[in-house]
C-alpha cells in the first residue's frame, strides 16, 4: 500500500477514535456535575405563548400537563392561531383556563413567526414562556424553567422523543444532537418549544417586529440575545417529553426538516456536523479492509462502544433530573440505536444539502426565501412594542 494512502487511513482512523472520546469525555463531565438549579422562593406571574396550527397528536394530553403546574403565580395563557375556525380551539377552550386566542394570518410571511409576533404583542407579565403545543412536561417544568430568568438572564431547555420501535428510537437520538449544543455557553440556543424571556429583552430587542421574517424564531431569538450581552441557562430539569414520528419514512423527513433549519441559519454547525458524522462514518467503515491493513484496522470500531455509552449516560441522566418522565426513557435501547444513528444522520445530512424547500403544517417555505427574509433584516430597526393588529 502506498505510504500516502495508508497516511490518510491511519489519520482517518484515530481522527474518528478521538472524537468520539473527547465526545464522550465531555458527556461524563458535563452530567456528572449537573443539578438542578435555580430556587422557587418567589414565582412571579408570568405569560405562557403557545403558537398552533391544526390538531397535533395527542394535543388534549399535552395541553393537560402544560396546565397541571406547580407553580404558585398566576399563569395567563395566549394561544395564537392563523384561522379562527383552526380545529385545535374547541380542545383549547376545553382545557385551558380563560385562555387569549388570537388571531393573525401570516400571508406569505413566517406562520410561526407571525403568531408569535402577534402574541407578543398582548404579553402584560415581566415573564414570557414560548411553548409548542406538543410538548409533554411534567409538573415541575414551569417553576424550574422560570426560576432563572431575570432582566440579564433567559432560561431554556429541550425535548427527548418517545415512541415506539425504530422510528421513535431514531428521533430520540438524531435530536439528542441538540442536547450537545446547550452543554456550552459557546453553542447553546433558546429551543423554541419551550423558552423563558424576560419581556424588558423583548421589548428593547425588536423581535416583535422581526419574527415574521424568520422561519426559526430559535435563531433570531438566540442572535438576539448574545447582541444585547445576555445569559442564556440552560436547564435539564425542565425537559419535556415529545411524541415520536411512527414510521421511518417520516421520522426521516422530520430530520431533514429540522437539519434545513440549522443549514439556513446555523451554517457553520451545519457544515461541522457534516465533516464530524463523514469521518466518523468512514473510519468505522475501516475495518471492511482487515485483510490489507491488518488488525489496527479494528481500531475505529471503539467508535461505536463510545458513542453507546455517551447515550447511555445522557438518557440516564435525564431520567434522574425528570423523575416523572423515568417511565418513558429508555438508556439501553436508546443507546443501543446510537448505531444506527451515525449513518441516519449522515443520510440526513446530505439530503438536507440538496434540499432548496421544505413542508411544514400545509405551509411550503424555500432556501431562497428564507435567505432573502434574513438580508430583509438589516433594513429593519427595532420599534419597542408596537401597536396591535
Amino acid at each position: 500500500m502506498p505510504m500516502i494512502i495508508a497516511i490518510m487511513l491511519i489519520s482517518l482512523m484515530l481522527l474518528g477514535v478521538l472524537a468520539s472520546t473527547a465526545s464522550l469525555a465531555r458527556e461524563v463531565i458535563y452530567w456528572r456535575s449537573t443539578r438542578l438549579m435555580g430556587n422557587n422562593e418567589v414565582e412571579p406571574d408570568i405569560t405562557i405563548v403557545m403558537p398552533m396550527r391544526g390538531v397535533d397528536v395527542d394535543l388534549e394530553d399535552n395541553l393537560t400537563r402544560i396546565v397541571n403546574q406547580r407553580y404558585r403565580g398566576r399563569i395567563n395563557y395566549i394561544i395564537a392561531v392563523d384561522s379562527p375556525s383552526d380545529p385545535a380551539l374547541p380542545i383549547v377552550s376545553r382545557i385551558i383556563p380563560n385562555p387569549r386566542i388570537v388571531v393573525q394570518d401570516p400571508g406569505n410571511a413566517s406562520g410561526k413567526g407571525s403568531a408569535l409576533s402577534r402574541a407578543l404583542r398582548e404579553v402584560k407579565t415581566d415573564i414570557v414562556i414560548i411553548c409548542d403545543s406538543d410538548i409533554k412536561p411534567h409538573e415541575e417544568w414551569l417553576r424550574r424553567l422560570v426560576s432563572h430568568v431575570d432582566s440579564f438572564t433567559a432560561s431554556t431547555t429541550y425535548r427527548w422523543y418517545i415512541g415506539r420501535g425504530a422510528a421513535g428510537l431514531l428521533m430520540a437520538n438524531f435530536s439528542s444532537l441538540g442536547l450537545t449544543g446547550m452543554q456550552s455557553n459557546a453553542s447553546r440556543f433558546t429551543w423554541g418549544g419551550s423558552t423563558a424571556l424576560p419581556m424588558s429583552f423583548v421589548l428593547r430587542s425588536g423581535i416583535i417586529d422581526l419574527l415574521p421574517l424568520y422561519l426559526s424564531d430559535d435563531y433570531l431569538i438566540t442572535r438576539k440575545l448574545h447582541e444585547a450581552g445576555m445569559r442564556i441557562v440552560f436547564e435539564p430539569g425542565a425537559i419535556v417529553l415529545s411524541l415520536a414520528e411512527e414510521d421511518l419514512r417520516n421520522a426521516f423527513k422530520w430530520s431533514v426538516r429540522q437539519m434545513w433549519y440549522v443549514k439556513i441559519y446555523g451554517t457553520k454547525a451545519f457544515q461541522a456536523s457534516l465533516v464530524s458524522y463523514t469521518i466518523m462514518s468512514l473510519a468505522s467503515l475501516l475495518p471492511l479492509l482487515l485483510p490489507i491493513i491488518g488488525w489496527f484496522s479494528l481500531l475505529p470500531l471503539l467508535i461505536f462502544p463510545m458513542g453507546a455509552a455517551k447515550e447511555y449516560i445522557r438518557a440516564s441522566a435525564i431520567a434522574r433530573l425528570n423523575p416523572s418522565h423515568k417511565p418513558y426513557i429508555k438508556p439501553g435501547l436508546h443507546a443501543l440505536f446510537s448505531i444506527p444513528n451515525l449513518y441516519f444522520t449522515l443520510i440526513v445530512l446530505y439530503a438536507t444539502l440538496i434540499t432548496k424547500e421544505i413542508t411544514w403544517r400545509g405551509r411550503r417555505y424555500r432556501e431562497s426565501d428564507a435567505l432573502m427574509m434574513i438580508k430583509r433584516t438589516t433594513n429593519l430597526a427595532p420599534s419597542g412594542r408596537g401597536g396591535g393588529q
